[in-house]
């Protein structure tokens, strides 16, 4: 990430798309399940704080879930009972 990462915005309409999603769940299941190395969570966590993620969205700081293999996203939905997924990656779909 850039040395001014924390100047980058969000992608137009994620937050507010986020912020559906826990009113139509509730807060309680809605997850951010991401793939990171250490200095990379560090700072998407510094990110998520600077843009107030967690108050214009409605999610719980909590439920953030970062994992170090990619392939251990699907575990980590199928026990935390995640039936609806996102990623921009395609290659996680499958």
């Amino acid at each position: 990430m850039l040395e001014a990462f924390l100047d980058t915005p969000p992608v137009p309409g994620a937050l507010e798309g986020v912020k559906r999603c826990v009113e139509a769940y509730g807060a309680a299941n809605v997850f951010l399940v991401s793939y990171a190395g250490a200095r990379m969570e560090k700072k998407s966590r510094q990110w998520l704080l600077h843009h107030n993620f967690y108050e214009v969205t409605g999610m719980l700081e909590r439920n953030v879930v970062v994992c170090r293999l990619t392939r251990q996203k699907a575990p980590i939905c199928e026990g935390l009972g995640i039936t609806h997924f996102i990623d921009d990656h395609t290659r996680i779909h499958r």
